[in-house]
């Protein structure tokens, strides 16, 4: 399908595509940056406290009760408000095509899936511009990078992410030093 843009309109096939996540390194400095580590023990009648002590009464070991809130990660998604101002100049459309994204992230993953159809019965737009003109102006936001696929669109976890930033930052980390020591164990064959 092709259409006559204006000078002015942004075209998302214009705007550059990415092999990986440009987000990636920023989020990970600022997750890293400003984790508060957090633990909640509970007390009173409710904590067990136990303490294993040697022969001589020193403590060797100890646990205590903790407690772990579990949430459900399908229909969860954090906007953080330190980048809040990204959505000061969106449009009403670009706005939709946000909620179309949103709805449809993957828990602890940087990537999203675009349907076009999907997106048009969402966003209850009857034309497919709406949803690219969208999707220009989030990538023209810093929301949303392209992929080198036409339906695959990096998110920035610094604005949204649906699961646990820290946990999905260690991961990428682990991995990308995996493949580093991949990359090199190759060079060394040859």
């Amino acid at each position: 399908m092709y259409f006559i843009m204006k000078e002015n309109t942004l075209s998302v096939s214009k705007l550059p595509q990415f092999e990986e996540n440009p987000f990636i390194e920023n989020a990970i400095k600022d997750i890293e940056d400003n984790t508060i580590k957090r633990v909640q023990y509970i007390s009173g009648d409710r904590g067990v406290e136990n303490i294993v002590t040697n022969l001589e009464g020193e403590v060797i070991a100890h646990s205590r009760l903790v407690r772990f809130i579990k949430v459900d990660e399908k229909k969860f998604a954090k906007v953080y408000l330190s980048q809040f101002e990204a959505f000061w100049d969106l449009s009403k459309t670009a706005i939709r095509v946000f909620s179309y994204i949103v709805n449809n992230l993957i828990p602890n993953k940087d990537i999203v899936y675009i349907d076009i159809q999907e997106a048009l019965e969402h966003t209850g737009y009857k034309e497919e511009k709406s949803i690219y003109k969208g999707l220009a102006e989030l990538v023209k936001a810093d929301i949303l990078a392209r992929s080198t696929s036409h339906i695959r669109y990096f998110i920035n976890p610094l604005i949204f992410f649906n699961g646990d930033r820290i946990t999905f930052a260690t991961t990428y980390v682990k991995q990308k030093e995996l493949k580093g020591s991949q990359d090199s164990d190759i060079q060394n064959i040859g």
